[in-house]
């Protein structure tokens, strides 16, 4: 399987298959793939962006960004299981918890943004991908875009999936992968391999079709996953200490 989705070779149908397995069996794979005694069994963290009272962009025809991040962040996370991958979730809902005194949107922004960074520091072994839509003041603007954290693990794994959008979406304008801005918080405070997936743009109302729909989201998804599987080897060498 991991073979399979490395290439991303599958037929559609298949991955409309794999999307449409129960979380349950999901998690009970990811379970069953173990790594070998004393090796770092790697973790990948996925980020569905904004949720709760932080809807992120709103689309050419008013959808919420955060609930398109959080589908095609559980299409992935179904995937990247299914591959034996170690997964965790940043969220699960749309609806997040906030503490009482926590009042504004600004606050619960900025508690929930502290939560999020704070769980991935506290995961050993952890690789993150950030999913999350663009926005621009022109519909014409299309395609997906890569940043990623200053790492040299981070680069590559961006490369590696901006490489795949390429080749595997043929929507849009080409892109190349860049190191994200210091104001992205998340990104810039955490210490391990990190990337944050524009998938496209909301703002132009054909990219807005496609990402409405399950077909391109699992595409999307299977993208993310190969990316990954592309790259595991060199994160379990990471954290094994080996050189890489």
């Amino acid at each position: 399987m991991k073979n399979i989705l490395k290439k991303i070779g599958f037929p559609l149908a298949g991955l409309v298959l794999l999307s449409g397995l129960t979380l349950c069996y999901a998690r009970f794979d990811r379970t069953a793939a173990s790594a070998p005694a004393g090796k770092a069994d790697v973790v990948l963290i996925i980020d569905a962006g904004h949720g709760g009272t932080d809807g992120g962009a709103v689309s050419f025809h008013s959808h919420r960004e955060s609930r398109i991040n959080l589908e095609i962040a559980r299409r992935t996370e179904q995937l990247a299981a299914f591959a034996g991958v170690c997964c965790v979730m940043t969220r699960e809902s749309e609806e997040l918890s906030y503490p009482a005194n926590a009042d504004t949107i600004h606050e619960k922004k900025v508690y929930d943004t502290q939560r999020r960074t704070e769980q991935i520091n506290d995961t050993e072994n952890a690789v993150l991908l950030s999913i999350h839509q663009n926005q621009y003041s022109s519909e014409t603007v299309t395609g997906a875009q890569v940043l990623y954290a200053k790492t040299d693990l981070s680069r590559q794994l961006a490369e590696t999936l901006q490489s795949v959008f390429a080749q595997k979406l043929s929507s849009g304008q080409n892109r190349s992968a860049s190191q994200i801005s210091e104001d992205i918080y998340i990104m810039n405070h955490i210490s391990c391999p990190a990337v944050l997936a524009e998938c496209g743009f909301l703002s132009s109302p054909k990219e807005e079709e496609l990402l409405l729909s399950a077909s391109y989201q699992i595409r999307l998804s299977a993208a993310m996953v190969s990316a990954y599987l592309q790259n595991e080897t060199l994160f379990i060498q990471y954290y094994n200490g080996e050189s890489v």
